[in-house]
């Protein structure tokens, strides 16, 4: 959680699957305040949240968002995330609009040859 001027301005988090068929995939869910995106702070939380999740020994991370959301995905593309699913018309916005849900996948087995560190400090 990043607070400024005792506000929340951005909140990230890290989820793994603790049993069953998803033992080994893990989830990222990342918000920024309106007034603070385009600062960087989404990426830096995304790459610390990416490092936790490697460092939570699983071999897939998901994240989910709307498909306006193109900085968003930029974020996780920098990190070696793609697109794997595009469901159209899935979830509604925040105005009530139908909008296109986007999953995007990083397997991280692909990652573990040394990128991962190149990948999650955005250097290299």
């Amino acid at each position: 959680m990043t607070v400024y001027d005792d506000m929340i301005v951005a909140d990230g988090s890290f989820e793994r699957e603790q049993y069953g068929w998803g033992e080994k995939i893990g989830q990222i869910r990342l918000i920024v305040a309106p007034d603070f995106r385009r600062s960087g702070l989404g990426s830096a939380l995304a790459r610390l949240l990416y490092v936790i999740a490697n460092n939570h020994d699983v071999a897939r991370i998901n994240v989910r968002m709307l498909r306006p959301q193109a900085a968003a995905r930029d974020i996780f593309r920098r990190l070696g995330f793609r697109e794997e699913f595009i469901l159209p018309d899935h979830v509604r916005d925040l105005e009530g609009n139908l909008q296109d849900l986007v999953l995007m996948r990083c397997n991280l087995s692909m990652l573990c040859d040394g990128n991962l560190e190149t990948n999650a400090t955005g250097k290299g």
